[in-house]
């Protein structure tokens, strides 16, 4: 069943020592748990903060946040609990090996199946031959896919990435963003990405280009990315 997150006329800012410096306001948006979705826009708007109040991580300071599923609105709390996430950094934990570290959030949640499904996705992301390696032992692209399996390995309505090739060189990053829609199709995950990639943002189904002046929707997803 499609789930939807609904953004109603949201705005948020920030406190500094001098000022208040305001990121977005009156936005709206809807993304669907059956499509892919990518935020483009310039450096200090807001975009990973939109990332975050999408998730359910950050409360905006005005607007409200809905998370239906099948057209009954459900806490946040269930969105955070059907999420998966790929950050720039990877944020892998360092002493554990590839396969604990996918198999992470599964025995969070009391999972039995846990290994079974992290071996599952290594195999998915290719990488059944690094199972026992850290980290500090894998490539910036190596810690990526792991990044990915983990993130997906839940089986989540939505994942969100915060620029997931910022890390990576040109080769690498193209083989990781096909990677990461194609998980998201074959497990009919909702995918919403911030990135400064024009050729990531070109393979969303929906563009969204953040400005001081607002947001802008590109069906074709031809957006000019600064």
């Amino acid at each position: 069943m499609t789930k939807h997150i609904i953004l109603g006329s949201v705005g948020h800012h920030f406190q500094t020592e001098n000022r208040v410096i305001s990121l977005f306001q009156g936005l709206s948006l809807t993304v669907s748990s059956a499509e892919t979705n990518a935020i483009v826009g310039p450096s200090g708007v807001g975009k990973s903060s939109l990332l975050l109040i999408l998730a359910g991580l950050e409360t905006p300071q005005s607007g409200n946040v809905v998370f239906s599923d099948g057209g009954v609105a459900q806490p946040l709390l269930a969105l955070r609990q059907q999420s998966g996430f790929i950050f720039q950094q990877f944020h892998l934990l360092p002493e554990l090996d590839a396969i604990n570290n996918i198999a992470l959030p599964l025995k969070l949640k009391g999972d039995k199946s846990a290994m079974e499904k992290a071996e599952e996705w290594l195999c998915k992301v290719g990488l059944e031959n690094r199972a026992k390696h850290k980290p500090s032992q894998l490539s910036g692209g190596e810690q990526q896919r792991i990044a990915i399996a983990r993130a997906f390995v839940t089986e989540p309505a939505f994942v969100f990435a915060d620029e997931p090739t910022g890390n990576l060189d040109e080769k690498t990053a193209k083989d990781i963003v096909e990677l990461m829609f194609e998980c998201s199709d074959a497990n009919q995950t909702g995918l919403v990405v911030v990135t400064h990639s024009k050729a990531l943002s070109k393979m969303a189904d929906h563009c969204y280009e953040l400005s001081q002046q607002g947001l802008l929707g590109y069906k074709d997803s031809s957006v000019k990315v600064a």
